[in-house]
């Protein structure tokens, strides 16, 4: 669930070569990510400098995060061409910026979310709330990976009534920073948030507080669940051949099974089902794989480029050769301009037509994929 998106003012000098940094950047955070939930990285000079950091909070199994990472940063490019953005998903975050901002605790970009959902209507709630949020947030600073968590109750609760908190600084920051960051979040959340909100979030620029009556924070299950219980998304496997009509038949599913809207938990068009469902199924490349199939995209493999992004040839581990499009992220429409063409290919007939392999939306970048047939021309890729 995206909980804010905050997008800079100011537009970058040349949005060309500053995507160009932007790619790189997500490229080197994605690596560290998907490795140890967190990195932090920069890449370009000058005006084309792009810094950038992702963090995982640690309740997160490591399947989730990577599939935070995806939502995350398929959502930020919508950002581009301003400067610096920043997006909260429930369970990460991911930054970029024109300046070196990995140190700082808070800005102005802070802020704060609570949920419809009412709490218990007692002066007990409120207490046992914001008494754990203090003590999470006191203790997140000097514990492992600046995060911690817990639970409470009283007696004079409702019978079996609960509530949790955590508190996650980025490992950017050191213990200083990290107090002064939570500190402030705590402050935000309890004085706008208890005692009428269910859930509430404390959004900072180097930090996350959050407390729910529902436990958010246990271990993930075998297998990559858990992580959030606050939405429960339905995964779909698809086990058969990669083709164009099966990604048509995901968009159908998550057009159909999409949750409704809310305040808090609003994932705007739906994009962590589709991610979730593609990576599950076997439409999904790794995007390393494809980096390595196609030689980090050399330019002695690139193909041609279009309107919608430039083509790579590239050889599979199983001696395949196919051709992999990088779609340009300088658009707002990401969603609509991927399943648009896919929709396109799928619905074209044509002997000389290339079959659609799959894509990948898990990296810093998205990715489709086809066969290769060496007598087509370039503009079945390119359309």
């Amino acid at each position: 669930a995206i909980l804010d998106t905050v997008c800079g003012s100011r537009q970058a000098a040349d949005p060309e070569s500053f995507d160009v940094s932007f790619v790189n950047t997500l490229e080197l955070i994605y690596q560290n990510v998907t490795r140890s939930g967190f990195g932090a990285a920069s890449s370009g000079s000058g005006n084309f400098s792009v810094f950038g950091l992702g963090q995982c909070l640690a309740y997160l199994s490591p399947t989730d995060c990577q599939l935070c990472y995806a939502q995350s940063r398929v959502k930020l490019p919508h950002c581009l061409p301003a400067d610096g953005g920043r997006i909260y998903v429930d369970g990460c975050f991911l930054r970029y910026g024109a300046g070196n901002f990995t140190a700082a605790a808070t800005d102005a970009g802070d802020t704060f979310l609570c949920s419809n959902d009412t709490a218990p209507a007692t002066p007990a709630f409120a207490a046992a709330a914001a008494a754990l949020v203090r003590n999470v947030t006191a203790t997140a600073p000097g514990a492992r990976g600046y995060y911690y968590a817990g639970s409470a109750s009283a007696s004079a609760m409702p019978t079996g009534a609960r509530v949790y908190a955590a508190a996650q600084c980025w490992r950017s920051l050191n213990a200083t920073a990290c107090t002064a960051c939570t500190e402030s979040a705590r402050d935000r959340v309890v004085r706008q948030c208890l005692p009428g909100a269910a859930e509430g979030y404390g959004l900072n620029a180097g930090c996350v507080v959050r407390y729910s009556t529902q436990p958010f924070y246990l271990p993930a299950k075998a297998g990559g669940g858990g992580g959030s219980s606050t939405r429960h998304i339905i995964i779909i496997v698809f086990a058969s051949v990669l083709s164009a009509m099966a990604v048509i038949g995901i968009v159908f599913i998550w057009t159909r099974m999409r949750p409704r809207r809310d305040d808090l938990h609003d994932d705007m068009d739906g994009s962590g089902e589709i991610i979730r469902t593609i990576m599950s199924s076997q439409l999904g490349f790794r995007y390393e794989e494809l980096r390595k199939a196609t030689d980090d995209f050399n330019q002695i493999n690139k193909l041609g480029q279009g309107g919608y992004g430039s083509v790579y040839k590239g050889v599979l581990p199983d001696g395949r050769e196919i051709a992999v499009k990088r779609l340009y992220l300088n658009t707002r429409q990401w969603t609509d301009q991927f399943f648009n063409e896919v929709k396109l290919v799928s619905q074209v007939q044509h002997k000389n037509l290339v079959k659609l392999l799959g894509c990948s939306v898990e990296g810093p970048e998205s990715l489709l994929v086809y066969e290769y047939l060496c007598n087509t021309s370039l503009d079945h890729y390119l359309f």
